[in-house]
């Protein structure tokens, strides 16, 4: 069923690029590992803060892919794509309050989706999550991941997979912070 639902995602992304319409980045979905991560870490309910985008990000908004451009299905800000990711994933493993005192907010730092002809595409990500209890920092660390991705010689379809791979990234990024010990404590009363 999701083989099936992944060829008809390509296929509409394939149309999208041919027709010369805006590329939009996937929503975010959640991934079973990170809300697993969240569930083990007897995380109290947190709330998602704002996200923002550092004065030198590259490709914050939207992302360069080869001849095109992707863009965010939220507000068209990748910041606004982190703060849905993480909300998604507070949802998925039932710990999101926005009522909570302690809130998750971040700086986007790097968004980057690189789709060469011969070598496989890279995906690179960099946030500075930052966990605040009753307005107390309790958590400022830079979190990064590079997601590798198969690409293609013909445009159309390395750039059909660099946007379905869009989330992946997210998701590996989110396992970063999920995973760290330092977060799991902040996230804690």
């Amino acid at each position: 069923m999701i083989i099936k639902q992944m060829k008809y995602f390509s296929l509409f992304l394939a149309s999208i690029v041919l027709s010369g319409c805006a590329l939009v980045a996937p929503p975010y979905t959640s991934s079973q590992v990170n809300a697993q991560l969240l569930e083990d870490a007897g995380a109290s309910k947190v709330k998602v803060g704002e996200f923002g985008n550092a004065k030198d990000t590259e490709n914050a908004n939207p992302v360069a892919l080869r001849g095109g451009r992707m863009h965010s299905p939220y507000q068209e800000s990748f910041s606004t794509y982190l703060e849905e990711a993480l909300k998604t994933e507070l949802t998925a493993s039932n710990q999101l309050d926005q009522k909570s005192a302690i809130e998750i907010s971040g700086i986007l730092r790097k968004n980057d989706m690189t789709i060469p002809v011969f070598d496989p595409g890279l995906g690179i990500m960099e946030v500075q999550f930052v966990v605040k209890s009753n307005g107390l920092v309790k958590f400022d660390k830079v979190k990064s991941v590079k997601h590798n991705f198969e690409s293609a010689f013909s445009g159309d379809v390395a750039i059909s997979r660099a946007i379905s791979e869009y989330k992946y990234m997210v998701q590996k990024l989110l396992k970063t912070l999920f995973s760290d010990q330092d977060f799991k404590k902040a996230i804690n009363k």
